[in-house]
């Protein structure tokens, strides 16, 4: 067996020093990973529950002013972009209209409704003549990623 010399001590106390600050540097990045995945799922709790919330359907009305106008759907150039904070671009939201709005929003013709982050678009053939009593529901919500969210029962 070769003889340890102060120099092979010296060595080996640096190495287990080295050793000793790479596991501490471990254990604060594990808890540094544990710490962002606690708040990435309190995030999820958040909108999942604001989304429960709201899976019955709000009350709204379209008015008849704030229409915009562009060309991107031929036949249906008007639309009106309503703030819904809780909406993700990739939920799916159905809009009703109140049966004595029935025949205002038949004039209109309004077409599919779209998602946007945090707006729900609706987009008609003509611009309504009087405001429009409906609600919308979200049918099917998604998570921030783009995956569905289970609907409850209930």
């Amino acid at each position: 067996m070769p003889t340890k010399t102060p120099r092979d001590k010296a060595l080996r106390d640096v190495g287990l020093a080295a050793l000793c600050g790479h596991v501490r540097n471990i254990r604060e990045s594990l808890g540094e990973l544990a710490e962002a995945t606690a708040d990435g799922l309190a995030e999820v709790d958040t909108i999942l529950n604001t989304k429960q919330n709201i899976s019955e359907p709000v009350s709204l009305t379209i008015p008849v002013t704030g229409w915009q106008t562009d060309s991107s759907i031929p036949g249906y150039t008007h639309y009106l972009d309503l703030s819904v904070p809780v909406i993700l671009a990739t939920d799916v939201v159905a809009v009703f209209v109140a049966p004595a709005s029935k025949k205002a929003a038949e004039a209109a013709n309004f077409t599919n409704t779209e998602t946007m982050a945090g707006v729900i678009r609706l987009r008609a053939e003509k611009i309504p003549e009087q405001a429009i009593s409906a609600e919308y529901h979200i049918i099917a919500a998604a998570l921030p990623d783009g995956e569905a969210a289970e609907e409850s029962e209930g």
